[in-house]
């Protein structure tokens, strides 16, 4: 016989429950905020920092390689100054003008060219960590040319340079007659020629005429010199202008002794011979 399990009518029936939930603590119901940053505003940190740490290198490097010296040579009848105060200012131009390692000599050298037409060529080189040396090829400026109302800068050969400006104007000046253009570049007279003008230029004052205006009347062979005085004075620019000076003061001290003054022109192109009215 099998054993039964008998179940006593008043007996406390059983339940299951269900575990109870655990007690929060006042605290632990209060969340902290989130410091994490979005990704965007983290790689545009760490772009601004990398920017900043580059800029301070490039200021440390600019301070290194500075330009502070210019060291001028070559130069004849301009002054190292004037050129320094000329390449300061072509400098100035550049954006890196004052970094001895960015500095752009090839643009350097063309400003300095134009800027005085007594530069022939220009040439700029680093010549240490804070030095740039400028060396000036000059083209010996010797006289002016007015020709159509303008007035050229010749060199020593009388080819034209450019136009007058600055310290030049105060250069003889010679009036084309013919009023012929010209072009920079143009030889327009004989090398002698201007020779013989800067000397009788030079040699006139000490005849007692002062000179208001040379003019090339049709060739270059002969140039008349009009004084403040009115007089034309005329002469051969193929012979030495010392001779022709020489003659002049002897015509001087002919008519001084004849007690004549010429009013309109003394002709001295013949040698040892003047003709006067």
């Amino acid at each position: 016989m099998n054993p039964r399990h008998v179940r006593r009518s008043n007996a406390r029936p059983s339940y299951s429950r269900r575990p109870a939930p655990a007690r929060r603590s006042p605290r632990s119901s209060f969340q902290r905020p989130s410091l994490q940053l979005p990704a965007i505003k983290i790689v545009w940190i760490r772009l601004v920092g990398v920017a900043l740490v580059i800029l301070l290198v490039l200021l440390g490097l600019n301070r290194l390689t500075r330009l502070q010296h210019l060291r001028v040579q070559g130069n004849h009848s301009l002054t190292s100054a004037h050129i320094t105060q000329l390449a300061e200012a072509g400098l100035h131009r550049q954006w890196f003008g004052h970094n001895i390692v960015l500095v752009n000599t090839g643009d350097l050298v063309s400003y300095l060219e134009a800027a005085d037409p007594g530069i022939q060529q220009a040439t700029a080189s680093r010549s240490s960590l804070h030095t740039l040396t400028i060396t000036i090829q000059e083209r010996r400026p010797s006289l002016n040319w007015k020709t159509q109302g303008t007035v050229y800068l010749l060199d020593a050969n009388a080819t034209v340079i450019g136009p007058t400006k600055g310290v030049y104007a105060s250069l003889p000046t010679v009036v084309d007659g013919s009023n012929l253009p010209v072009k920079v570049g143009d030889r327009v007279a004989p090398t002698q020629f201007v020779a013989f003008c800067i000397t009788l230029a030079q040699l006139l004052p000490t005849t007692g005429y002062q000179v208001a205006q040379i003019t090339v009347p049709t060739s270059t062979s002969e140039v008349y010199v009009t004084t403040t005085a009115g007089l034309v004075l005329k002469f051969d620019t193929t012979r030495a202008a010392s001779d022709e000076i020489a003659d002049l003061k002897q015509v001087q001290a002919e008519l001084a002794a004849a007690k004549k003054a010429p009013t309109q022109y003394i002709d001295l192109r013949i040698e040892h011979k003047a003709y006067y009215k």
